[in-house]
């Protein structure tokens, strides 16, 4: 008799110890695509801050472009109201203002569509090319919001690390203990923390897909 239920509690620990396995291994899989997937995100969120900068430097140049041309043309004007240019380049004259004057609204332009992006100026406001093409830029009002759409989604990937590893703890401290009781409560403690962890993650995931 005490044979017999010493090998029933032997088989109860044994599908106890290969239910705790497979589930760790399940939580720390879980885990571990979280991890690829919120570096993928977090990769995501620093390009776009690299390009935000980037994007602000290539603004200035373009105001600087400007204010040069303005320079310009305001020099043809005056030369042209002080009456010293001869009538024969009057015409010239007026011809560099018109081409100056062209170049000003196209500066204005391509710093709109750097600010605001090619999708919102809308089709008949491209004028900034990359690699000859139009219609490509990523404002930096755009950047600015897809980094901070991705801070909230980061941070709860974060959070689902701290439950994923206090959940494989609290199942390592189970694949440990001899007292079955023990060992039970451990285990849905594992399940409770990983199921938060994967509930936290999803959340992350549906944020950062909107987001990027």
């Amino acid at each position: 008799m005490t044979d017999e239920i010493l090998d029933a509690q032997k088989k109860l620990e044994d599908a106890f110890q290969k239910k705790l396995g497979l589930t760790m291994a399940f939580i720390a899989t879980v885990f571990s695509v979280t991890g690829w997937v919120a570096g993928t995100y977090s990769s995501a969120q620093s390009g776009a801050e690299q390009n935000i900068a980037y994007m602000h430097d290539w603004y200035n140049a373009k105001g600087i472009k400007q204010s040069l041309a303005e320079g310009q043309r305001d020099l043809l004007k005056a030369l042209m109201d002080s009456g010293t240019i001869s009538k024969d380049r009057v015409d010239t004259l007026e011809r560099n203002i018109t081409g100056t004057n062209a170049n000003i609204a196209r500066y204005k332009k391509e710093k709109v569509e750097m600010t605001l992006g090619s999708k919102a100026v809308g089709k008949e406001n491209w004028v900034q090319e990359i690699d000859g093409k139009l219609g490509l830029i990523l404002g930096t009002k755009e950047l600015e919001r897809k980094v901070a759409g991705l801070a909230p989604a980061l941070g709860y990937f974060q959070t689902s690390y701290l439950f994923f590893q206090l959940g494989l703890f609290s199942g390592s401290v189970s694949l440990m203990n001899s007292n079955l009781k023990m060992k039970n409560i451990l285990f849905w403690v594992l399940v409770s923390l990983g199921t938060v962890g994967i509930v936290l993650a999803a959340n992350a995931w549906i944020i950062a897909r909107a987001v990027a």
